[in-house]
């Protein structure tokens, strides 16, 4: 019961650092160029507004291309 038990926490250990690693990579069938027009192209969008609604709107936009 012990090595099934150690087993276990290792692949579950394995499992949990492994999706970390695939979390920094672009989605499937978006290159990292495309994120980078598509995050330059949602700031744009950003400038129309002013202060606070601004700042807010760049936060949301570097919040979701996970540039913070």
């Amino acid at each position: 019961m012990t090595k099934l038990m150690t087993v276990l926490t290792a692949g579950a250990l394995a499992l949990a650092t492994s999706c970390a690693v695939f979390a920094d990579e672009p989605p499937k069938g978006q290159s990292q160029e495309q994120q980078d027009k598509d995050y330059i192209a949602a700031l744009k969008k950003c400038d129309a507004l002013a202060g606070a609604q601004k700042q807010q709107c760049v936060d949301d936009v570097n919040k979701k291309f996970g540039r913070m």
